[in-house]
């Protein structure tokens, strides 16, 4: 249960991180390649990433407290953070590999979080 526990903690944290930054300044998009042609995709940036980054971290963060919810939570967190890791990989390869430092960084920290989340699941369905 710590293991789960856990990473649903630091999910939460890093959601709630990005989804902060994104509604604070949407222009550091620009760092990874997308930018907004006006106020209108700034708005977009900010209620859309923003938001839906920040409700994870909500979720997350009351499903750590909540025994109930915990391996349903966990199931959300490696179907989601898999899919990222999985459509990045791929993403990567149809570019040829060419991209910045922080993509890779992020597709680092995607698939370490997605791999703990993976064992703790794995963990919690045989308690």
């Amino acid at each position: 249960m710590k293991r789960s526990k856990l990473a649903l903690n630091f999910a939460a944290i890093a959601f709630a991180a990005f989804g902060l930054i994104l509604f604070i300044a949407p222009g550091i998009m620009k760092s990874v390649g997308v930018e907004f042609a006006d106020k209108a995709g700034a708005v977009e940036l900010r209620a859309f990433y923003g938001g839906i980054e920040l409700g994870l971290a909500a979720f997350f963060a009351l499903a750590a407290r909540r025994p109930e919810w915990i391996r349903i939570a966990l199931t959300g967190l490696v179907l989601a953070l898999g899919g990222i890791v999985i459509l990045r990989g791929f993403a990567l390869l149809i570019a040829g590999f060419q991209a910045n430092l922080l993509i890779y960084l992020c597709w680092l920290g995607e698939t370490a979080l997605f791999v703990y989340a993976l064992l703790a699941l794995a963990r919690n369905e045989s308690e």
